[in-house]
């Protein structure tokens, strides 16, 4: 789990909203769907350890850039992308001051406000 490698199974499938295929465009909706399929993984997860999935996935942007094909370096890129998707409400996030090593630092709990996904842990939009 420490590569950010994705291992798709034979004849995957995912299921998200439609209006993320209206409203978004190309790299967006791509983004989305794996934003998606990265919030699934790790609410499965918090759910199965008894935790609250609104607080189970976080990434770095450096992180996100690379899941999504861009270079570490696109902070802006993806700092834009994840503010137009809040905006838009297709995500919320979550700010926590974290003591790391007697440093703090902030960490952005992401939440994809895909219903299906949501539902499947007893909660709405």
């Amino acid at each position: 789990m420490g590569n950010l490698d994705l291992d798709v199974k034979e004849a995957p499938f995912v299921q998200f909203p439609y209006e993320w295929v209206i409203d978004l465009k190309g790299e967006e909706l791509k983004r989305m769907v794996l934003l998606s399929w990265r919030f699934d993984f790790f609410a499965k997860i918090a759910s199965d350890e008894g935790r609250d999935i609104r607080r189970c996935f976080y990434e770095s942007q450096e992180k996100l850039a690379v899941m999504f094909g861009l270079s570490p370096n696109s902070r802006p890129k993806i700092s834009q992308f994840m503010t137009k998707m809040e905006k838009a409400g297709y995500i919320s996030t979550q700010r926590e001051n974290m003591n790391t090593d007697g440093e703090i630092r902030t960490r952005i709990y992401i939440v994809v406000n895909n219903p299906l996904i949501l539902g499947k842990y007893g909660m709405t939009i």
